[in-house]
């Protein structure tokens, strides 16, 4: 079973929409309920797992959900499925869980009888305790339905919550195909983090007094990326490959990914994780960015003018121990073998943000 298919209304470079997995549950309803007029189900996007990144990125990207058997939450990731016994039947779905997610209640009605519906309650979740996780732990995932006053009965679901590090890229469907979803990179592009503002400080210091953008020239939108390149480099940072997420899972694709302050702290980044972080920084000053990638590896693209006509590539790798100049030539080469190939991925980060894909907050390293 799965979930219609959402469409959005921004579009990015390239299109990517999302379709959900779903597991079966255990009923739990009391002794003297009466028999249930219809079956029913919880429903997660990512079966046995509960990822906080698309829990909190999905709750503000602008879906358009033309199909009528999706009601509730357009980018609700929990929810349940049910098959209507009744014309206009009206039906009550509330749903909570054991730490991260308040009662959450959804009241509608289904049109037609014999329909599928996927309702997806506007849950109520704890943000901040989602943007602080960084271990796996359980999480009981609670729901109960009633329809036409009668009360169907309470199910639990059992997910592993896992790291905000997680990051979802791609979410299978019951047919075992996949969807894209390679926008949800560009919330760990950061560019109101307080220590953005220290490597710009630090910036200009170099050979430049200002940042001024694209009011100048494409080879002074240049010097201004070659001063926050020289910053990095003085903060020690080193490549460090490690991109392997916390927990397999049957129905999402995930790479893990440092947010800004774990990188700067911790002087490492893998690909992705120096992407989005010169990224942050590039965006801060007004740079139009896109997040470069192919099946195995994550550069960076910058406009150097306003109107896109001059374009760089840069091999974020190369931070540790390479010039500027030798880091655009390594990615003008790495795009063209890219191009080639047709297994190209570019994520413009101000069209994300358009759509809705806001900033991770960083809320420190703090293990629940």
């Amino acid at each position: 079973m799965k979930r219609p298919l959402p469409k959005i209304t921004t579009p990015l470079l390239i299109f990517f929409l999302v379709i959900s997995g779903c597991g079966l549950l255990n009923s739990n309803s009391p002794v003297n309920a009466v028999a249930p007029p219809t079956e029913w189900e919880i429903i997660s996007e990512a079966g046995e797992q509960l990822y906080p990144s698309m829990a909190i990125v999905y709750s503000t990207v602008q879906w358009d959900v033309q199909d009528k058997t999706v009601m509730g939450a357009p980018g609700g990731v929990l929810g349940v499925s049910i098959t209507s016994p009744s014309d206009n039947a009206s039906i009550k779905v509330e749903m909570s869980s054991t730490k991260l997610i308040r009662k959450s209640v959804f009241e509608g009605t289904l049109p037609k009888k014999g329909v599928t519906y996927y309702i997806y309650p506007y849950l109520k979740y704890d943000y901040d305790k989602l943007l602080q996780v960084r271990q796996t732990f359980p999480e009981d995932i609670t729901a109960t339905v009633t329809v036409n006053d009668t009360r169907l009965g309470e199910k639990t679901k059992t997910v592993t919550v896992m790291s905000l590090n997680d990051c979802v890229f791609e979410v299978s469907n019951s047919d075992e195909s996949t969807e894209e979803v390679y926008w949800m990179y560009a919330a760990y592009v950061n560019e109101d983090h307080p220590l953005v503002e220290k490597i710009l400080k630090a910036a200009l210091k170099k050979d430049i007094t200002s940042f001024s953008g694209y009011q100048g020239e494409p080879e002074d939108v240049k010097a201004e990326i070659d001063a926050i390149w020289q910053a990095l480099q003085d903060r020690g940072i080193k490549y460090s490959d490690v991109s392997v997420p916390t927990v397999a899972s049957d129905y999402v694709y995930t790479q893990r990914v440092r947010l800004l302050g774990d990188s700067l702290e911790g002087q490492q980044a893998n690909c992705v994780d120096g992407t989005v972080l010169l990224a942050s920084i590039l965006k801060k000053i007004g740079l139009y960015t896109y997040l470069v990638m192919d099946e195995d590896h994550m550069y960076l693209g910058v406009d150097l003018d306003e109107e896109g006509k001059n374009k760089i590539y840069i091999e974020t790798t190369m931070i540790d121990e390479s010039t500027l100049d030798e880091a655009i030539e390594a990615g003008k080469e790495q795009y063209k073998l890219d191009k080639k190939s047709n297994k190209l991925w570019i994520v413009s980060v101000d069209e994300a943000r358009e759509m809705g894909v806001m900033p991770l907050k960083d809320m420190g390293n703090k293990a629940e």
